[in-house]
């Protein structure tokens, strides 16, 4: 079944109720998550009066020379 083309010149007309309806309804793909969701939660200890604490991170590049810092954030431009 072909849709009828608006646009490139040719002006918008008006299908029936019939062939509007024969129309196939595309299904849409859900996303892949590639973020935890907004209401996660982490698991563990978390503390008397708190809901949420944050994930700790790592310590990589914290203890590094200034020059050291600048070479990498060079690196990492250049990605």
């Amino acid at each position: 079944m072909t849709l009828p083309i608006v646009g490139l010149g040719k002006p918008a007309h008006h299908v029936s109720a019939e062939y509007y309806y024969r129309i196939p309804v595309a299904k849409i793909p859900k996303p892949i998550a590639s973020t935890p969701p907004i209401d996660y939660v982490p698991t563990g200890f978390i503390g008397y009066g708190f809901k949420t604490r944050p994930v700790r991170g790592h310590d990589f590049g914290l203890k590094l020379s200034a020059d050291d810092k600048k070479a990498l954030i060079a690196y990492v431009k250049t990605l």
